[in-house]
């Protein structure tokens, strides 16, 4: 999913926070060349609003201080744009984790000037719990394509990267807002699938270039196209997690994506898998 952002024409009153439904958004102003509060520290699914006052600027992602294409974010601050918002969702931080949740910011036009930021955002209570890490600690993977001790992800495809399964959202059957998202993959079609038992104990078995986490009785949860090594289900029209699934209050079951991986790497198969990553429903 991509980040959520909008400019609004009129600028809002400064205030510390404003409570907005099951969210909260924070107010930074733009003081001639600085931000105030320089550093903040929000929830995911919370909104960072900035106000501008004086001279134009940007609110541009990084540390570098040059607009290159590389940002996550990026857009002007000025008298035609007096206030900027953007929204930390869970897809954004989980398709673009920061280590320590912290990211920076700066203004492109100031940076010399010291006008830089940061936002560290406080992630989420944990939804569910990864296994079945391609690194070596359980089943080796099929060529020694192990990926890093403590990255929670598959084994290694020929990105040199090993596919990362998380979630986000609210394991609840009656109130369900549970979003996989996977990430570390080629732009290559992806199957989500859904198992009631994890492969040997949590170990996995070798399987394509990959480890099979997930089995026991499966459900094919949905097709996806990767984009920019990443996707998301269920997204659009979709139904929720529980209802593809057919999960029950108490019940355990594990996810897992399948993904194709064409490029000649590891053996002769065109697939990879990513971690295994297990959800606990309650009613």
């Amino acid at each position: 999913m991509n980040p959520v952002f909008r400019f609004l024409s009129s600028a809002a009153a400064c205030i510390a926070t404003v409570a907005l439904a099951h969210a909260t958004t924070h107010i930074v102003t733009q003081s001639n060349f600085g931000f105030t509060p320089a550093n903040i520290t929000i929830n995911v699914g919370d909104t960072v609003q900035w106000n501008w006052q004086n001279f134009s600027h940007t609110v541009t992602e990084g540390t570098d201080g040059v607009v290159n294409g590389n940002e996550l974010f990026t857009f002007p601050l000025d008298p035609t744009h007096p206030t900027v918002t953007f929204t930390f969702t869970p897809a954004f931080v989980a398709a673009h984790p920061m280590p320590g949740g912290l990211y920076n910011y700066f203004c492109a036009v100031h940076f010399s000037f010291g006008m830089v930021g940061t936002i560290t955002v406080n992630g989420p209570a944990a939804t569910g719990t990864a296994y079945c890490a391609g690194d070596g600690s359980g089943t080796a993977c099929p060529c020694g394509n192990n990926s890093a001790a403590g990255s929670n992800a598959g084994c290694l495809n020929s990105l040199g990267s090993g596919a990362q399964l998380g979630a986000s959202g609210t394991p609840s059957v009656s109130a369900d807002t549970v979003v996989l998202t996977a990430t570390g993959m080629p732009d290559s079609s992806v199957l989500y699938f859904q198992g009631t038992t994890q492969i040997a104990a949590g170990a996995g078995a070798a399987f394509g270039d990959g480890l099979r986490c997930a089995g026991g009785s499966v459900v094919r949860l949905g097709l996806k196209t990767n984009a920019g090594g990443t996707s998301s289900w269920p997204s659009g029209a979709d139904p929720a997690l529980s209802v593809k699934g057919g999960a029950t209050a108490s019940s355990t079951l594990d996810y897992q994506v399948w993904y194709r991986n064409a490029a000649a790497f590891c053996t002769t198969s065109t697939f990879n898998l990513s971690n295994g990553y297990a959800v606990t429903w309650t009613p």
